[in-house]
């Protein structure tokens, strides 16, 4: 049996439960780009750094650095690594690199102008990423201006750096972005589930309301109707129509139980009359001068027994089918055809006999009316 409840509540949670992952997906995306990008774009800026302290001039390439203001490619604290590669050769490296058993950084062949960003193992055993990048030095500004100027034309010479970082720092924050994601993805569809549950519930409270108020309902109280203490548009019209079919079948609950009311009372006479003509033939079986009056007497009463359960038997069927609103009965008419055919079968009529027919033509037509 299908569950209106159940239903609403697994379609809701599914649909916001979805929409909800779908934008804390979307957020937990894009801030681990955001910030693997940062870190990415923090590496270009310090090998840039670096490749501005490089520059050529008539003697050659030289390296203006000093650990000083740059204390990370010492190795005291966090060391950071860089080395640069010419054509014959190591250049220079950072003093962090002595430190450590693998004195050289991993060489990597690039085109002039490329640069080029992969994960590795640091020296000192962390997890990081370098960066490698092939580079012309600049001019320092009296090459640079005689070399405009035509006086000397030095030899531009390429290099390649490498600049290595560690990125667990990254990768922590990154993880520590994930387990939140999926912390909060389980509590948020754990709140929307109770949230959703709730909700239906307290939407489907008139509903079941109205149940509890329809199945405490009894028809023979005449004064027992539905009513909605706070008024819902969806239910209102439901509660109208139960109100009107409830005080419909009331009147022919008590239609009908004054009709078998009446049957009863109309049966009762004869049958007392058969009880009593029965007591008396057992009471005196010997008694000839009731022989002539007993068998036509019990005749009698069977024939109007036989007429009250032929009328009642015309009523039922006539109860059963519905008639048009447009059709005239003409009550005179009916007694006419009615008294006609008692005549033509010869039947001696009595004032009770057309009482009772009238009674089954009042009741008769009573009941069509109310069918209508």
């Amino acid at each position: 049996m299908k569950s209106i409840r159940s239903k609403l509540v697994f379609t809701l949670s599914i649909a916001i439960t979805g929409l909800v992952l779908g934008i804390l997906l979307a957020t937990d995306i894009a801030v681990d780009n955001w910030i693997d990008n940062e870190f990415n774009r923090g590496l270009h800026s310090k090998a840039g750094m670096l490749m501005t302290l490089v520059h050529e001039d008539e003697e050659g390439v030289a390296f203006n650095f000093s650990s000083e203001f740059m204390p990370e490619f010492d190795g005291q604290f966090e060391p950071e690594y860089f080395q640069i590669w010419t054509e014959e050769g190591v250049f220079t490296r950072s003093q962090s690199l002595n430190l450590f058993a693998l004195k050289n950084l991993k060489f990597e062949e690039l085109k002039l102008g490329e640069a080029k960003i992969m994960t590795t193992q640091l020296p000192d055993g962390r997890d990081g990423r370098i960066i490698y990048t092939r580079f012309q030095p600049q001019l320092d500004s009296h090459s640079h201006r005689n070399f405009y100027n035509g006086v000397s034309r030095p030899h531009h010479s390429t290099l390649t750096l490498a600049y290595a970082a560690s990125s667990e720092e990254v990768d922590f924050i990154l993880w520590l972005i994930d387990v939140i994601f999926i912390v909060t993805t389980v509590t948020v569809i754990v709140f929307i589930r109770l949230f959703v549950r709730k909700s239906v519930d307290s939407s489907l409270a008139p509903l079941n309301k109205l149940n509890r108020d329809i199945s405490r309902l009894s028809i023979a109280d005449k004064n027992a109707i539905i009513v909605v203490e706070e008024p819902v548009k969806e239910l209102q019209p439901i509660v109208n129509s139960l109100n009107a079919f409830i005080k419909e079948n009331r009147q022919l609950y008590f239609r009908e139980k004054r009709l078998t009311s009446d049957i009863a009372h109309e049966l009762k006479t004869p049958i007392a009359e058969l009880i009593n003509m029965a007591e008396v033939a057992i009471r005196f079986p010997d008694e000839k001068e009731f022989e002539a009056d007993f068998k036509p007497e019990v005749l009698k009463i069977s024939q109007r027994l036989k007429s009250i359960v032929s009328n009642l038997l015309l009523l039922h069927k006539y109860s059963n089918e519905a008639l048009p609103k447009q059709d005239a009965c003409d009550l005179n008419q009916v007694i006419m055809r009615t008294l006609e055919r008692c005549v033509q079968s010869e039947l001696n009529l009595h004032f009770k006999k057309i009482s009772q027919l009238l009674l089954v033509t009042y009741l008769h037509l009573n009941q069509s009316s109310s069918i209508l």
